[in-house]
């Protein structure tokens, strides 16, 4: 005879067992038990078959969880960063780059939606998929939401020293005599003896009467 639902039994076995969690048996003489499919879970531990008889046996993660793997026996909560809002999912979605969620899978409700995926603030920007948002490094800016994707160079001609600003007010133009040609700069470097730095504050240029050789600037006699 063979094994009733919800139960198994190897060839030539004398009796049939229970399926083991996370697994169901919906067929008369199973010689092996199903595995629970990706996105859902089977808790009971072998003691009831009726508890393994139907693939509707298997239950849906609920929202802010996931199942990554076949025949578990329960769900797991997003990781920081993550995020899932629907029923049953295999895997979590990160949240987007200028956002960040704290909460490292401990409570599913700050894991079920995208609204718990959080802005950035100014000043700062993320990756995709972040538990947290990084200031923004000397040189560069977030003045806005939209901004902290990446955080934005000052331009050549100005400088930033400071870190985690948040407003293109902080990018200042070099002093007179100092210059800075690239984009993003945390600092000014000073022209040369003999030397006057340009209208945009990009480059130096000879003063009157001086002349460059080889990199060198010295005065026309």
């Amino acid at each position: 005879v063979g094994c009733e639902l919800g139960k198994s039994s190897l060839a030539g076995s004398s009796f049939c067992s229970v399926c083991s969690s996370g697994k169901y048996a919906a067929s008369v003489g199973s010689v092996s038990c199903s595995d629970c499919a990706t996105g859902k879970y089977l808790v009971d531990s072998g003691t009831v078959a009726t508890a393994h008889d139907n693939v509707s046996d298997c239950v849906d993660c609920s929202i802010g969880t996931y199942a990554g793997a076949v025949g578990t026996t329960s769900c797991s909560i997003c990781s920081s960063g993550k995020y899932t809002s629907s029923l049953g999912t295999a895997s979590c979605s990160n949240c987007a780059t200028g956002k960040y969620l704290v909460d490292s899978g401990t409570v599913a409700t700050a894991h079920d939606d995208v609204g718990d995926c959080v802005d950035c603030e100014a000043g700062k920007s993320s990756i995709i998929g972040a538990s947290s948002c990084v200031e923004c490094v000397s040189g560069k800016y977030a003045s806005a939401i939209i901004e902290a994707l990446t955080c934005k160079a000052c331009a050549a001609g100005q400088y930033n020293s400071n870190s985690g600003s948040a407003s293109i007010v902080d990018c200042i133009s070099c002093d007179s005599g100092k210059y800075s040609e690239l984009a993003g700069s945390s600092s000014c470097i000073a022209c040369s003896s003999g030397e006057v730095d340009t209208n945009d504050h990009t480059s130096c240029a000879c003063k009157p009467g001086y002349l460059q050789n080889k990199g060198l600037v010295g005065k026309i006699m």
